[in-house]
């Protein structure tokens, strides 16, 4: 029997709702969506299928731990890449294991994305270490930032593209939770243009250059 719960995110307060379908009194397969109508439908089409003892991904992804798909997507992904993208990607790949340690596939849900993303939109980090000032004596702590949005997306780059792999070749869900999760909105970048002295100064420093893409007759 299915059931379908109302789930209201305490950081963000967005409303989504999951939907549970149990086998012999015990949830067997789990899913969370933006609206009622979504999880009845899925509800529906699991029950039937479970009649039907069809072979569903959710079943394997109740027995998988993100860490496991976590480590693999290191051994086969991350190995070729170079050391600073790689640095990088293990950072970000390190924070969501540390939030979904201990959390089966099949609980790494929509909402739970979605709240870990407002986390790091709230959370506060320092770079450096606390260092005592030579002058005063006093042992200083360094100052709190807060992550960009550009930063926030960033992150949530590590779920989307594990679990597309976890849908798309390891078959071991049939749908990305994390493909629902809107990304944070970034700034425009600045627009500038150059003054009248700027733009001599370039095209004088172009005219007299020797790279060989600069060189030739050109009339400014």
């Amino acid at each position: 029997m299915a059931s379908i719960q109302r789930i209201k995110s305490k950081l963000s307060g967005g409303i989504s709702y999951r939907v549970q379908v149990r086998v012999k009194g015990r949830p067997a397969l789990s899913e969370t969506f933006p609206n009622r109508k979504e999880a009845a439908a899925w509800g529906a089409a699991a029950e039937t299928g479970i009649r039907e003892r069809r072979h569903f991904p959710h079943m394997r992804s109740t027995r998988t731990m993100f860490s496991e798909v976590a480590k693999r997507y290191r051994e086969t992904v991350l190995v070729d890449w170079s050391a600073t993208a790689k640095a990088a990607r293990e950072r970000h790949l390190k924070w969501w294991g540390d939030r979904f340690a201990g959390f089966t596939l099949a609980e790494i849900t929509t909402d739970r994305i979605v709240e870990a993303r407002d986390v790091l939109a709230a959370e506060k980090f320092t770079r450096g270490k606390p260092r005592k000032n030579r002058k005063t004596g006093k042992v200083e702590t360094p100052a709190e930032y807060s992550r960009s949005p550009a930063t926030i997306n960033k992150y949530l780059t590590v779920p989307t593209r594990v679990l597309n792999l976890v849908v798309k070749e390891w078959r071991l869900m049939d749908r990305n939770p994390a493909a629902d999760v809107g990304k944070k909105k970034e700034p425009r970048g600045s627009v500038r243009f150059l003054t009248d002295e700027e733009r001599e100064a370039l095209l004088e420093a172009c005219a007299a250059s020797e790279w060989a893409a600069l060189v030739g007759n050109y009339e400014w």
